[in-house]
């Protein structure tokens, strides 16, 4: 997959803020650059903490197709595939650690499976905050 992406440092309770600041930036920039989106945001946290307050790193991602034109210096990166555990959360997302997140981690638990450290979250419909939402949650295995 080749995608176009931003990193920072930031706490759980900072993303929503920085998700639309980022988004807008990034889709100017693959505009601009001629590129095509093509497949949906995806957020990677790496270390996600337990609380809403700890910093982690944490990247923003938009899936794109083409090549850039030479004019920009849009910077486009293949991410190779990875072995996943996934599950499709469907609701909002106020309730995506207890009914997305918890599931998945007692399923991975139950499977002696080890964690990366890196975590995914696919946004495959999305409205805003307070409506059903469709996510792809997935965890990096070891």
């Amino acid at each position: 997959m080749d995608i176009v992406r931003q990193h920072c440092r930031l706490s759980i309770s900072d993303i929503a803020a920085e998700a639309a600041a980022r988004s807008s930036s990034i889709e100017e920039k693959i505009a601009a650059s001629g590129l095509e989106p093509s497949g949906p945001w995806i957020f990677v946290s790496h270390n996600l903490p337990q609380d809403a307050e700890t910093l982690f790193d944490w990247e923003i991602w938009r899936p794109v197709a083409g090549l850039p034109n030479e004019a920009t210096a849009m910077e486009v990166e293949h991410i190779p595939s990875a072995r996943v555990a996934s599950r499709l959360f469907r609701g909002i997302l106020a309730e995506i650690f207890t009914c997305g997140y918890l599931p998945l981690l007692t399923e991975i638990a139950e499977e002696g499976l080890a964690l990366s450290g890196e975590s995914r979250e696919i946004y495959h419909q999305w409205s805003g905050p307070e409506e059903k939402a469709e996510v792809e949650i997935q965890f990096v295995l070891a």
